[in-house]
């Protein structure tokens, strides 16, 4: 096969296959996918009449490399959540138990006879009976719910090293994903003195504001030229005591920053203030929306909002009827990942643009805060027990192993670089936040991991495995 051949586009059903710009595209949809997520689908669309094992693939694409099976299974996620943004009606990469994985095309193949599309309707056939098969032996056998995933791989993640010049006073740090810019709160010496700066790309800090109570949420926005801050503040605590505030009613402002990286200043301040409630998750809908999770004073029903800055108009955003119990959400290129309880029990449900559910998943564990990977196919899930789970739009939930393990409590975790770095802010628990003396970690210090993560603050985990 030439390299054109190799290169030239080609139809699976009523999708378009373009391997040389890595595109996928139904209609006036379309879906980009990384160079070897494209590879393995290549190759399984050359081998259609059979079965590929994860032997040959890691031969065929990514050519003797070291890689482990997880790489491959990535990308089959990642295609397989491509696929079902374009058309959800049919599931084209079936998997076969301990056998691989097969390219199940419809019977509308351009180039393929009559023949062959009654063969590949066979195999459509066989396997729609295998599954099915295999799908009632484990209703009958399992004593797991159906449809409930269970922790499967194991994501491995090390070589550790401290994010930022850390001083034991850091409980939030939201990395950008697409830059070396980090957001981080600071609370240098009581609870109440909460300080939002930024850790620039020269590793230069320069304060943006100083909350009127505490800062609690932090997100970038797709940009990274916005950033909003929620501040959670009673009217007059400094003056009152810790009684009388617990009596008081508690507010919280949306902060939301324009910012000026090279003469590193705010260009543009917008606030939204007052909210009468609890604010459980901030991120962006847009460069001019924020989509927030809210309860109101009196009102126990957390509801989602989205607030237009340039308009400043707030609207409530209806869900779907079977939602559950709303607890938080999070967005990732208009893709919103929802936590909610039914019937007591955490479940994650996937949206689409346009509020559509691509997909909900009940979890075998609480969780406490959810994020989504910098890759957009799954979200992180930090467990109270500081346990961390990735689970991905088709459902398969992996275990997260990042080493060393932190003795404090986790409270941000983020992912950098395409899912292969997680960003950690952990408060340890020797810190006091009372106490004047900052001890500085060096991030190039060559003290052990344990000792310097003994001060809390934030910290980086690379992953030794190649996912792609």
């Amino acid at each position: 096969m030439t390299e054109g051949e190799k290169n030239e586009d080609f139809m699976v059903g009523s999708i378009n296959v373009s391997p040389q710009h890595n595109l996928i595209k139904k209609g006036e949809n379309s879906c980009k996918l990384q160079p070897k997520a494209m590879a393995v689908f290549h190759y399984l669309f050359k081998n259609k009449t059979r079965v590929i094992n994860n032997e040959e693939l890691l031969e065929h694409v990514w050519h003797g490399r070291v890689v482990t099976n997880s790489s491959i299974q990535k990308c089959v996620n990642a295609l397989r959540v491509a696929f079902a943004e374009l058309d959800g009606s049919h599931e084209y990469i079936a998997y076969f138990s301990k056998q691989g994985y097969q390219l199940i095309t419809p019977a509308s193949i351009k180039a393929t006879s009559p023949k062959n599309n009654t063969y590949y309707w066979l195999i459509a056939l066989i396997a729609i009976i295998t599954l099915s098969v295999a799908y009632f032996s484990y209703l009958t056998f399992s004593k797991t719910k159906p449809g409930k995933p269970n922790l499967e791989n194991t994501i491995l993640f090390s070589q550790v090293s401290p994010y930022i010049s850390n001083t034991g006073h850091e409980i939030l740090i939201e990395p950008h994903a697409e830059s070396a810019r980090v957001a981080l709160i600071r609370n240098k010496k009581t609870p109440a003195d909460s300080r939002l700066l930024i850790h620039g790309i020269d590793g230069d800090e320069w304060e943006v504001f100083v909350a009127r109570g505490n800062f609690n949420l932090l997100a970038w926005s797709i940009s990274g030229r916005n950033l909003v801050a929620t501040d959670f503040h009673i009217e007059n605590q400094n003056s009152l005591s810790s009684n009388d505030q617990r009596k008081q009613k508690a507010y919280t402002t949306f902060h939301i920053f324009t910012l000026d990286f090279k003469g590193n200043k705010v260009i543009e301040k917008n606030t939204f203030s007052h909210w009468l409630g609890e604010v459980s998750s901030v991120s962006w809908w847009d460069e001019n929306t924020i989509e927030f999770t809210a309860s109101r004073v009196g009102q126990h029903q957390v509801t989602r909002y989205r607030y237009s800055i340039a308009d400043q108009k707030l609207t409530q955003l209806s869900s779907p009827n079977d939602l559950g119990v709303l607890v938080s959400s999070h967005i990732f290129n208009k893709k919103t990942a929802v936590l909610s309880l039914i019937d007591s029990k955490p479940h994650i449900q996937f949206l689409d643009k346009n509020q559509h559910r691509l997909s909900k998943w009940p979890l075998p564990f609480n969780v406490n805060s959810l994020s989504w990977n910098s890759d957009g196919l799954g979200v992180l899930l930090l467990s109270n027990e500081n346990k961390l789970s990735m689970l991905y739009t088709t459902g398969a939930l992996h275990k997260v192993n990042y080493s060393p393990q932190i003795q404090g409590s986790v409270n941000y975790v983020r992912s950098k670089n395409e899912g292969k770095d997680i960003v950690i802010t952990v408060t340890s628990p020797t810190n006091n936040n009372s106490s004047e003396t900052e001890n500085t970690s060096n991030p190039s210090s060559s003290h052990s991991p344990n000792r310097f993560m003994e001060n809390g603050g934030g910290y980086i985990y690379h992953s030794k495995q190649s996912n792609f």
